[in-house]
């Protein structure tokens, strides 16, 4: 288990989940040894809103669909979620 990784927020103070899902995408495929990976953990504290959160989870589990029809590719659909208290 590594340290895990962060998206800076965007200037205006939202959260970025397109970055994350760019940086999670980034991840699967910088080594071969990841493309069975389906699992991610996510740590979340309580002062994080639990839209934010659900957010987070879509944004990892896979990349949106490219156009009508299109299956979205998958990164982590395996969302292991804790809070820290």
């Amino acid at each position: 288990m590594g340290a895990g990784l962060a998206v800076p927020k965007r200037p205006d103070g939202s959260y970025d989940h397109a970055k994350l899902t760019e940086c999670a995408s980034k991840l699967k495929n910088s080594n071969e040894d990841f493309a069975d990976e389906t699992s991610v953990s996510l740590t979340g504290n309580p002062e994080i809103p639990y839209s934010i959160m659900i957010e987070t989870i879509d944004a990892l589990r896979h990349e949106p669909s490219k156009g009508e029809g299109d299956k979205p590719k998958l990164l982590f659909p395996d969302v292991m979620f804790s809070v820290i208290r």
